[in-house]
């Protein structure tokens, strides 16, 4: 039983070889749907959502890049073409 423990801490305190900064940049495949995943997200303040949830998510992607968006799993592409045809947010290229 100790030997499992044991092992679990050495993997998980092993170090990668790979730099910092290739660590940092995203290596996940998004599914931006059409849409440009380096555009801004700018939201609308003259058109709210009725759902409050909704208006709330505007807010929250409010000066986040698609990517981030698409990454943060709060939003699907789809939801963001809807946002957009509603004028609920606009996208910065």
């Amino acid at each position: 039983m100790a030997n499992k423990s044991t092992a679990t801490v050495t993997s998980i305190t092993k170090k990668s070889k790979q730099p910092l900064a290739k660590l940092a940049k995203s290596t996940k495949k998004i599914n931006a749907g059409g849409l440009n995943p380096d555009a801004i997200i700018h939201n609308n303040p003259k058109k709210t959502a009725r759902a409050q949830h909704n208006a709330e998510r505007h807010l929250t992607l409010d000066g986040k890049t698609v990517r981030e968006a698409l990454e943060s799993r709060l939003v699907e592409a789809k939801d963001l073409r809807y946002d957009l045809s509603k004028d609920f947010i606009r996208l910065d290229d």
